[in-house]
């Protein structure tokens, strides 16, 4: 069963554009799911909720239930998280030239079988940027954060209250470089930023529930704190390092591209060995962009080690050719058994349409699994579009063998209404 709904609430006294809602995402089987299409996650998130956001401020509170489809993951053990909460406010008036705000936040998970938390958080951060003469953005920030934990039926955690007071402070500069002719500009930026906290910010005794997986990519390459929850903090002081490029231009040319790292004083232990973090001397991270659009574009994003083993790498490429379009992709993922995976991945696909008029058109689309050497996934379709709806007949083979759903072709049709949910690849967060 699946279904979402928004409702302006505000005209209760929350404020202008609060909004209630609820997204519904629940299975009494797996199989069904995937055979059929609805989704191929293995986790479905229902979620009730009132929240409001604004220029300047936000809040939100929520009822969240998780239901597992994995084999061997009992349902007991999935949290149910009632109340899930944050607010935060940014004082209008400037204070010494910057902007400071203050936030809450909190959840209490509990489960059938197993651990229970409770966690409320208190914070508050300063930001404040400046231009030199010289044309060299310079930011500093700081925050500080005081986190409260209570930690019940587990053995493996001491029971009653838990606090950590988590502080760091930081500068940062950039110098944006910019080369014009030829009715083109070239931005190069080089970006310099430290933080200063203190180190062994984490207690072994404050359970980790939302910050398992960490994704370093060129992306948060400058946050503060690149750990995804609140149970983890990044602790230690460090630097961290980029350059950025990009050419600026009203013609198709396209090109861009981003490259860093991070140095720390200090190992910091908190993020498993296949994040990229954990030793002096970062993984370097990077990003780029190459193309003429609309006909043709390739991104790339890649994470490697000093001695160059790839622990990520994201390759997208389109291609517009007429009537026909073809879309590639490959991606690389290096094991990481704290995050879950416990192999090395790597898929490809591609797909290809054919325009035959303005309403119909053919499409074929394949996804392959390069460590197993074979399919994962293929289908064909056949569709018609106008302004209103598209009509899609279809067949598609699923190569996925699972204990309620064994490899399996289906042949359908699909209606599609725009402006309405059509139920193919229904939500799941």
């Amino acid at each position: 069963m699946f279904g979402d709904g928004r409702f302006d609430v505000s005209s209760l006294g929350l404020g202008d554009g609060a909004v209630a809602g609820f997204d519904l995402a629940l299975s009494t089987n797996d199989g069904y799911l995937r055979r059929y299409d609805f989704t191929n996650d293995d986790r479905l998130t229902t979620e009730v909720f009132v929240e409001r956001f604004a220029a300047r401020d936000f809040f939100s509170v929520a009822a969240v239930n998780f239901q597992s489809l994995r084999e061997n993951e009992p349902g007991g053990t999935i949290p149910f998280a009632l109340p899930e909460f944050g607010v935060r406010h940014v004082v209008d008036e400037r204070v010494t030239g910057g902007e400071i705000g203050f936030e809450a936040s909190g959840v209490a998970l509990t489960r059938q079988d197993g651990r229970d938390v409770a966690r409320f958080s208190l914070g508050a951060d300063y930001d404040r940027q400046i231009i030199t003469e010289a044309g060299v953005v310079l930011r500093g920030f700081g925050a500080a954060r005081g986190d409260f934990y209570h930690v019940s039926d587990d053995p493996s955690f001491d029971t009653g209250l838990i606090t950590r007071l988590a502080p760091h402070i930081g500068a940062e500069a950039r110098y944006p470089l910019i080369a014009r002719g030829d009715g083109q500009s070239h931005l190069l930026e080089p970006i310099a930023q430290v933080v200063i906290a203190p180190n062994g910010l984490n207690n072994s005794e404050i359970p980790n529930e939302d910050s398992l997986i960490v994704e370093f990519d060129e992306t948060n390459l400058f946050d503060p704190d690149r750990f995804p929850g609140y149970d983890r903090v990044e602790s230690g002081s460090r630097v961290n390092l980029g350059l950025r490029y990009a050419r600026i231009s009203d013609d198709p040319f396209v090109l861009d591209a981003s490259f860093g790292r991070v140095f720390r004083l200090s190992e910091e232990s908190a993020f498993s060995p296949g994040a990229g973090l954990d030793d002096k001397a970062s993984d370097y991270v990077g990003a780029w962009t190459v193309g003429y659009a609309p006909w043709f574009l390739v991104s790339n994003r890649f994470r490697v080690s000093d001695s160059l083993d790839v622990a990520r790498n994201e390759l997208t490429g389109h291609v517009e050719a007429g009537r026909v379009t073809f879309d590639t992709g490959y991606i690389f993922l290096a094991d990481d058994a704290v995050a879950g995976a416990l192999d090395d991945r790597s898929e490809a696909t591609f797909g290809a349409t054919l325009a035959l008029d303005r309403n119909w058109s053919l499409r074929g689309f394949a996804r392959r699994d390069l460590i197993n050497d074979e399919f994962i996934r293929a289908s064909g379709t056949v569709a018609f579009r106008n302004e209103c709806a598209a009509l899609e007949l279809y067949v598609e083979r699923d190569f996925t063998d699972t204990t309620d759903s064994p490899p399996s072709t289906n042949v359908g049709v699909r209606v599609r209404l725009f402006g309405a949910a059509d139920g193919a690849g229904a939500r799941s967060a």
